[in-house]
């Protein structure tokens, strides 16, 4: 196995959730815009992001979903291990994240139902069955 091979690897094995970051300070994220009344808004991660809920009510965790403190970017953790190639995944999975607060929920949403997003989910999936962690 090559070195990016056992880096996804034991990235697989630790998980995502020690990377999410959840208790972060999150108004360190806040950016400035103008709304269309030309007065100044503002806009920051939300720790509810790390929810999904679906059109039935139903609430999902999202596992996957992560915070850099460092960066101040979200990155989606699948997409971020298995996507070798540039342009795909919104940039959540550039060195650089995703951080555009206005956007966002949108962005979550679409990017969730992509078929890269999908096809990166099942590899994580499959190479968590070898590794015998649970999801």
């Amino acid at each position: 196995m090559d070195v990016r091979g056992c880096a996804v690897q034991a990235w697989v094995f630790v998980g995502p959730e020690f990377f999410q970051n959840k208790n972060s300070n999150f108004f360190e994220t806040s950016t400035c815009f103008p709304d269309s009344n030309v007065k100044m808004k503002t806009r920051y991660w939300i720790k509810n992001m790390f929810i999904r809920k679906l059109t039935n009510g139903e609430s999902l965790e999202r596992k996957w979903l992560l915070y850099s403190p460092a960066k101040k970017s979200v990155y989606f953790y699948c997409c971020g291990l298995f996507n070798t190639t540039t342009g795909i995944g919104y940039n959540l999975s550039s060195p650089n994240g995703y951080k555009d607060w206005k956007h966002i929920s949108n962005l979550l949403i679409e990017h969730e139902n992509s078929l890269q997003h999908r096809e990166f989910m099942m590899n994580y999936v499959t190479r968590m069955k070898t590794t015998g962690r649970i999801y």
